[in-house]
């Protein structure tokens, strides 16, 4: 909020700044422009460029965390504002980039370090008599482009321009020109010479005239080669990384609007821009886990590449959104890459194996010429986007959570009718102890989907054929936790998402994942605990036969006043049952 706390936050960002959990961060800090901010003056600056802006892209800031560290972070903010137009709120996400920060460091203090070296040491040396054409070079200088000295007699600076590349030898020539005219103190040029491999290896090229003849000319020019491929290939992995998306390998913002910067001036009028935004992604992420989430991303970004024009430009500009500028490309023409696009969704997802549907909201705008401005063009893409996306995204959430379902029964949790015998159990139950037609309900989804969440537990996990380990254990123990997340998110399951969350715990309060006791526990999780012990125990099971009845109500018996209600077990053993 604007008087300089957090009123809300996820776990990640909780994290980030160095405490245990949101609540946490939230009681913590009671003046983020000195508490977060390692900079004291980059709070005010960050409130400024909002005032004034509304939103702020990638705003890069160090961030202090609890145990006094910083990281860099780059932060995505809207400003909140009331109806009166004042700011109440921020509202936004943050990328830590500490890691692309110690690169760029790097990378710098690696070049300090090269331009000492250089003028400490010559690590291959040649000498050319500008009159005669002569050129001396020595052994490091032949190795450097795979070969040995002897291979390359006698050498002139004909060698020189065979071995290097014709657009850096016109490149030498100016350079060099520079120098003798006095335009430069000392002649320096990079440039790419072949290798005997057949590639080309990148060198700076030193030298200074040493010798003058008598009527004062250059007679000597002396220097020093020194292989920089390594350089430059850092340097344009730092481009590349400046200017995509690491997850997708698509264009980021920086470059997206770089383009739209130069496009402006061009002569590609009309331009169109389509916004994308990847639809039900947080409950994806929520529920399954960002690898399912980053796995929907880069589905996306593939079908966006195949169904767009080599000439487009397409980008990954946020968490869950594309864009594209289509140069020379009317309205009708943007709209059939639209109908293109949803039909290669459309494919997708009937392709076996694609178990969670995926949907994209999309709007377009289109400049007809350059009257017309292309960030405002972007913003009303951008808008309609929004708007197209408002209705569809409670379908696409239930389409979600059907194939979760789906996903569940195929991975086989719901065992051979389980689901089924539990809820005729737990109906008879919740019959003899008088629950509400409403509650009656309520406990019959609860029976058929109380395990949902078991969805987000890896494999390797779920069917494990040996005993957990702790941290096994420990993520097993989320799932009542994973589906109350995918029960909130969907309209047929919210009403109960409370009871999916509670359905493993004990009478005796040692249940997880709250450790809620006795009545503090809903009747129908209590119910469920005592039929879903029933039928496991009264159903063949691949590594042993199904008990007899009486055993099993003997067990339950047992477990009264421990794991089950003392109550609901005297009357679910006074039934009779026979299932």
């Amino acid at each position: 909020e604007d008087e300089g706390r957090f009123v809300s936050s996820n776990p990640a960002w909780a994290k980030m700044c160095g405490y245990a959990s949101p609540q946490e961060l939230i009681e913590s800090v009671t003046d983020i422009a000195t508490q977060i901010y390692y900079d004291l003056g980059g709070r005010e600056s960050f409130q400024q460029m909002l005032e004034a802006d509304g939103e702020m892209i990638d705003y890069e800031f160090r961030l202090r965390r609890a145990d006094g560290s910083f990281l860099w972070v780059a932060e995505t903010v809207r400003a909140m504002k009331n109806s009166e137009g004042k700011i109440i709120a921020y509202q936004g996400f943050a990328t830590d980039i500490s890691k692309r920060k110690q690169a760029q460091e790097m990378a710098s203090k690696t070049k300090d370090r090269l331009d000492f070296a250089l003028q400490a040491a010559n690590i291959a040396l040649w000498d050319w008599n500008m009159q005669t054409g002569e050129l001396v070079i020595t052994e490091q200088w032949a190795e450097m482009v795979g070969y040995t000295l002897d291979e390359l007699e006698p050498v002139s600076i004909k060698t020189w321009e065979d071995f290097c590349h014709p657009d850096d030898f016109m490149l030498f020539t100016e350079r060099l020109q520079e120098y003798l005219d006095g335009r430069s103190s000392i002649y320096e040029c990079e440039v790419r010479l072949r290798h005997k491999a057949g590639y080309w290896v990148w060198v700076l090229d030193r030298g200074q005239v040493v010798d003058w003849d008598e009527q004062d000319r250059p007679l000597r020019i002396s220097g020093t080669h020194t292989d920089i491929t390594k350089l430059k290939q850092y340097e344009e992995q730092l481009t590349y990384l400046s200017l995509h998306d690491s997850l997708t390998g698509l264009y980021n913002r920086t470059y997206l609007e770089n383009e739209l910067d130069r496009l402006a001036k061009s002569r590609d009028y009309p331009i169109t821009v389509i916004c994308m935004d990847v639809d039900g992604l947080k409950l994806i992420n929520d529920t399954l886990g960002h690898h399912h989430g980053d796995k929907q991303l880069q589905a996306c970004a593939k079908i966006l590449l195949k169904s767009f024009r080599a000439s487009d430009i397409l980008a990954r500009i946020g968490g869950d959104e594309f864009a594209a500028i289509m140069p020379r490309t009317d309205q009708k023409a943007a709209e059939r890459m639209q109908r293109r696009i949803q039909s290669s969704i459309e494919n997708f997802n009937q392709q076996p194996g694609n178990h969670i549907p995926l949907s994209l909201s999309i709007g377009l705008a289109c400049a007809h010429s350059s009257n017309v401005d292309l960030a405002e063009i972007m913003k009303q893409a951008d808008d309609r986007m929004y708007q197209n996306k408002l209705n569809p995204e409670l379908k696409v959430r239930s389409r979600i959570m059907k194939s979760l379902m789906a996903s569940l029964e195929e991975r086989d949790f719901l065992y051979l009718g389980h689901a089924r015998r539990l809820e005729k159990i737990c109906l008879h139950l919740g019959e003899k102890v008088s629950l509400s037609s409403h509650q009656a309900a309520g406990l019959a989804l609860l029976a058929r989907v109380h395990d949902l969440g078991k969805v987000a537990i890896p494999e390797h996990i779920l069917f494990k054929p040996e005993p957990l380990t702790t941290e096994e254990w420990q993520i097993m123990r989320q799932h009542p936790e994973k589906g109350r997340q995918i029960a909130l998110a969907t309209s047929e399951l919210a009403e109960i998402a409370d009871l999916i969350l509670k359905h493993h715990e004990r009478w005796d309060g040692r249940g997880y994942p709250l450790g809620l006791a006795g009545e503090d526990i809903p009747i129908e999780c209590r119910i469920l605990a005592i039929a879903d012990a029933f039928e496991v125990m009264t159903t063949d099971r691949p590594y042993r036969k199904a008990v007899p009845v009486d055993r099993a109500l003997e067990e339950i018996r047992k477990g009264a006043h421990r794991q089950f209600d003392p109550h609901l077990v005297k009357a679910f053993i006074a039934i009779g049952v026979r299932f």
